[in-house]
């Protein structure tokens, strides 16, 4: 069933209702740009600088994919494990829990610590994807 146009179009016109709105705000009670920028500035500094932003978006990314890689790898093998071990499973599933439940923010300083930045933040991203992976893939 094909929607009707005004209803496709609704998050579009959100959106833009959204952004006019923000920049009415800022300029109609002349905010300074430090503490909350106009849409147009920020489109504009996009634009302006946007062979910066796009090599560390290409890291980003990398380091994303790499995490989400290592992730699924290492979810999907360990839920394989349970499955064939259910006393390994009991053994290792409420450890699994505790680190799920740590925040990341808590890790994240002693990861820096011990180890490289790049190296850090891996294992920062793939702590994150791991354990929603880990839970969806030992059902």
């Amino acid at each position: 069933m094909k929607l009707p146009l005004r209803h496709r179009l609704a998050p579009f016109i959100s959106l833009v209702a959204l952004l006019a709105l923000w920049q009415g705000l800022v300029m109609a009670l002349a905010i300074k740009p430090f503490v909350l920028p106009a849409p147009s500035l920020v489109f504009q500094t996009l634009l302006h600088d946007r062979h910066l932003l796009g090599a560390a978006a290409l890291v980003t990314l990398r380091t994303t994919l790499e995490a989400l890689g290592l992730a699924t790898f290492g979810a999907v093998g360990l839920a394989l494990l349970f499955v064939q071990a259910p006393s390994l499973e009991r053994a290792l599933f409420p450890l699994a829990v505790i680190l799920q439940v740590t925040p990341i923010i808590a890790i994240a300083p002693l990861l820096l610590i011990y180890l490289s930045t790049h190296a850090a933040v891996l294992l920062a991203a793939f702590l994150v994807a791991f354990f929603p992976l880990l839970a969806a893939s030992a059902q």
